[in-house]
């Protein structure tokens, strides 16, 4: 196998997937193969980073030598998942000597490399099929009484398999009967059996998880990435990365403007002789993008991550009345709201307008119709975010004021009604003037 994927690679990978003849296993063969090539290549590439740093820091390189270290490592830092890497090394600098940290990284990836090979997962789960094969013949062993040691350390040779036979020992330990014993066993070739090679949809994968590979990156050199975006994501204490199912993706129905809207969008057209302005977000497979104005971890190389600032303005100076509806509430609406809120409350709400404080019913507000828009429910738990989406509605009305419109009176706000809502606050609009 080559130890570093070109671009040529890359062009004759794409080219061979367009064979049509390929068979399944040959796909999933050459898709792995790549993978594992790609995840080799940027390992190299943080050892080279590593191994110049560090003889910098040991000052046994020259000056051109040091430009030249330099000038590569720029270079290297283009590719995302190493800029994400090379962050996460300089904040550890602050608490450590970078001799130290850099040593201890340079350990670490020439222990993977070396491991690559026999290691390198196709799949999330542990390491696949293997896996279960390899589980399954050590229980048979077990079923016929031989407690075969080559085939223990063979389970051993993995953090993973390791803890799956402490687990194992945990449960036959005792004065168990030969029944009970083989009662035991076959459960749990049962159980491995029906093991997914990918997590549920809804499933939660918290940043120890992937720490303690029990839910791994198909790629391979997304390893240390995936740990720094699970443990950004959990400093925000709003919730633990998610595995949603497919949505939304462009070119499908679900990326799609529904019918009535968009004869409502394309008679507005006519009507203003002025386009309707599209806003994407999600466009970064490597970071979720629930709300429209920013990313969940915003990438410093992607502008399209990072706070919309352009949108803000446009809201702030364009809209008397913002509606919101769409899906979903417990989700994009609210992260979408909530951040629109946030300027809102130090650019236009508590800003003087016009050097003239403007009267608080005549501020502009934030409509959010009760039937624009609903939570997520999952099949197995549809009520899961009942209770956050009703306290984001909470939230909004009393940090706002009720400039954020959720209700009429305590009544709901459907959308039938918001209209009636804006005209008879023109009204009061002009009897104010």
């Amino acid at each position: 196998m080559k130890e570093h994927v070109t671009e040529k690679d890359r062009k004759d990978f794409a080219k061979s997937l367009e064979n049509e003849s390929l068979k399944a296993e040959e796909l999933t063969a050459k898709i792995d193969e790549f993978a594992s090539m790609r995840a080799r290549d940027i390992r190299d590439k943080k050892i080279e980073i590593l191994q110049n740093r560090i003889k910098s820091e040991k000052k046994e390189v020259t000056t051109e030598e040091m430009k030249k270290n330099k000038a590569v490592e720029e270079e290297y830092s283009k590719i995302p998942v190493i800029q994400v890497w090379l962050n996460t090394l300089s904040k550890s600098e602050k608490a450590d000597p970078p001799l130290k940290i850099y040593e201890d990284e340079l350990k670490r990836f020439e222990k993977l490399r070396d491991d690559c090979g026999k290691k390198f997962r196709y799949g999330l789960l542990l390491e696949g099929e293997k896996t279960k094969d390899q589980k399954i013949d050590y229980l048979k062993e077990r079923l016929e009484n031989n407690q075969r040691k080559d085939l223990e350390d063979e389970l051993r040779k993995v953090t993973t398999k390791g803890w799956w036979l402490d687990g194992l020992n945990e449960k036959v330990k005792g004065n168990k009967s030969d029944l009970e014993l083989k009662k035991i066993y076959q459960d749990e070739i049962e159980s491995i059996k029906k093991e997914r090679l990918e997590p549920d949809a809804f499933a939660n994968i918290d940043c120890e998880m992937i720490r303690k590979e029990v839910w791994v990156p198909k790629d391979d050199s997304l390893y240390d990435y995936a740990i720094y975006y699970t443990s950004e994501l959990e400093k925000k204490k709003r919730f633990i990365h998610t595995i949603w199912p497919p949505h939304c993706l462009i070119g499908t129905e679900g990326h799609s403007v529904e019918d009535e809207i968009a004869k409502a969008c394309d008679f507005w057209t006519k009507v203003t002789l002025r386009p309707v302005k599209y806003e994407y977000k999600g466009m970064n497979l490597l970071t979720e993008n629930f709300s429209a104005i920013e990313a969940e971890v915003p990438i410093n190389s992607d502008p399209t991550t990072q706070k919309n600032g352009e949108l803000l303005k446009k809201l702030r100076e364009k809209c008397k009345y913002l509606i919101v509806v769409g899906q979903a509430r417990s989700h994009c609406v609210r992260y979408t709201v909530e951040h629109i809120v946030d300027d809102w409350l130090e650019n236009v709400w508590k800003a003087p307008r016009d050097k003239e404080q403007v009267p608080k019913d005549q501020l502009p507000q934030i409509i959010l119709p009760t039937d624009g828009s609903s939570c997520v429910a999952p099949p197995d738990a549809p009520k899961a975010f009942i209770g956050a989406t009703e306290e984001f509605i909470k939230t909004m009305k009393s940090k706002t004021e009720s400039k954020c419109v959720v209700d009429l009176d305590g009544k709901e706000l459907k959308c039938s009604d918001v209209f009636n809502y804006i005209a008879k606050n023109k009204k009061n609009d002009v009897a104010h003037k």
